[in-house]
């Protein structure tokens, strides 16, 4: 017979691979077509001034999502320019020992996850508004990706790095 503890890691790992699943179901189930509604429902709110109580939360979390993943790009596009800087003695100007082998491709999958470095400060709704809806216009096959990617590839699209 089995002792408790044992039992009871096979409950925890269990629980977590359930949680796992429905964390994964969750996260992808915002995609195109919720971007979609947002954005629909933006225009219903802000255009036409004909919007319902379901209207006002869809507008308002597409403009929160889209604000959200920009706090986390412009995050990481800080500490990529601050990482380059620091280990790229080229670009300060100073004379510095040359980074690592490791240190260069660590340096260079961070940029790969930071695709937004020339992304304006300011951007208002309106703006992200046009943007989302021009890609989406332009790539309907793309609806059933997550939102996170095609807002991501819309960005990268409108503000391509220089």
């Amino acid at each position: 017979m089995p002792n408790w503890e044992s039992q009871l890691k096979s409950l925890i790992a269990v629980l977590l691979f359930m949680l796992h699943g429905l964390a994964i179901a969750q996260a992808s189930a915002y995609n195109g077509v919720s971007v979609k509604k947002g954005l629909d429902a933006y225009d219903r709110i802000y255009v036409t001034k004909n919007a319902s109580d379901d209207d006002f939360r869809e507008g308002t979390m597409l403009i929160a999502y889209v604000s959200g993943m920009l706090a986390v790009h412009r995050a990481n596009n800080l500490t990529a320019v601050l990482l380059f800087a620091a280990n790229n003695p080229e670009s300060a100007g100073a004379a510095r020992p040359k980074t690592s082998e490791v240190e260069a491709m660590r340096l260079k999958t961070m940029l790969v996850f930071t695709p937004l470095l020339s992304l304006p400060e300011a951007l208002p709704p309106e703006q992200l508004v046009a943007i989302l809806r021009k890609f989406l216009n332009e790539h309907p096959e793309r609806w059933s990706q997550s939102a996170a990617s095609l807002i991501t590839d819309a960005l990268v699209g409108a503000f391509p790095s220089k």
